[in-house]
């Protein structure tokens, strides 16, 4: 039955409000649906004016968050104004997590305040935000006051069709994890090829001279310092490449500010999530190609067509199934 029928003189034991929830057992062990102030609580948080009243909050709370600026003073009128409307929202959304715990139970049973992941963000944001209230040490804790950044995060539920959507994320993470392996194989076998092959190669670049005579006492100064004298012209293969009065030299970085490297399967990682998004992944290839060999640019392709046009779909695939299963079982 209806939630309205908590006002009738035999009220149900259960009922399920115009959200879908549904109200039942005992909230903190004593109050029934139809005993007060449960059962108020409970008309308040179906009302058709709830949700969209804590949503408009949410929203002009993102707003006054975007307005304000930790370079503004103090005493300020526009500072002293963000503090009062600061515990305007906490005693809101104090308003909101009250009523949801007396409409819904705290934790006892299945449809309980603190069973919904929704209801546990809402928990945690606005319990953390009384943490400086009552204990003002942590006023200054910056890991206290980035939690205000959840705020916006509430609002996904409210706007429709988003829950659907995290909630199939989420399901679909066991899943993701499986293909997140097979990423791992791939980055591990592409970076053990890439090594074997194109280690060192991109050290050695045509140099002006004086480049032998440059000394430092770190790997990173002594990089900086050649960096005057790099003509950036790859000389592995052929040293002839290198016009006088410049000459092949083994530079201790390499190029595009260390960014491209085959010297050990970490650094290989770079280079390949390059050519896995498409972005910028055809530096590399030239790079490579200038500094080995022409049929380099075969291993970028592969793991361009392997790695971003069958794993990055793969994920994509897996979130759409997801997604899907979870339509259709709202649909039913």
């Amino acid at each position: 039955p209806p939630v309205s029928a908590l006002c009738s003189a035999n009220p149900p034991s259960v009922v399920r409000g115009q959200s879908g929830h549904v109200y039942h057992s005992k909230t903190f062990g004593v109050l029934l649906p139809h005993h007060e102030p449960r059962r108020l609580a409970i008309l308040l948080a179906e009302s058709s004016f709830f949700d969209p009243f804590i949503l408009l909050t949410i929203l002009v709370n993102c707003g006054t968050m975007a307005w304000s600026s930790p370079v503004d003073p103090p005493g300020t009128p526009k500072q002293d104004l963000l503090d009062i409307l600061e515990i305007v929202y906490l005693a809101i959304f104090t308003v909101e997590l009250v009523t949801k715990i007396l409409a819904y139970g705290f934790i006892g049973h299945t449809h309980s305040y603190l069973r919904d992941p929704w209801c546990q963000l809402d928990f945690v944001v606005v319990g953390l935000a009384w943490a400086p209230i009552f204990f003002p040490g942590f006023a200054n804790v910056s890991a206290i006051r980035s939690v205000r950044a959840l705020r916006p995060l509430r609002a996904l539920k409210r706007v429709p069709g988003m829950p659907v959507l995290v909630n199939s994320i989420l399901q679909s993470l066991p899943a993701l994890g499986t293909v997140a392996c097979l990423s791992v194989a791939f980055f591990l076998v592409f970076g053990i090829v890439g090594v074997s092959f194109f280690q060192g190669a991109l050290h050695f670049r045509c140099a002006e001279p004086g480049v032998s005579d440059v000394s430092a006492d770190s790997f990173i100064e002594l990089a900086e310092a050649q960096a005057d004298y790099d003509a950036e012209t790859f000389c592995k293969s052929d040293a002839s490449v290198c016009d006088a009065p410049t000459s092949c030299f083994a530079f201790a970085s390499d190029p595009e500010g260390g960014t491209v490297s085959f010297d050990s399967v970490a650094k290989s990682i770079v280079p390949m999530l390059q050519a896995l998004t498409f972005d910028t992944w055809t530096v590399a290839m030239f790079d490579v190609m200038d500094a080995y060999s022409f049929w380099a640019c075969l291993y970028f392709l592969a793991a361009a067509v392997l790695g971003g046009m069958f794993i990055v779909n793969l994920f994509l695939a897996v979130i759409f199934d997801e997604f899907m299963r979870a339509q259709e079982a709202n649909a039913e």
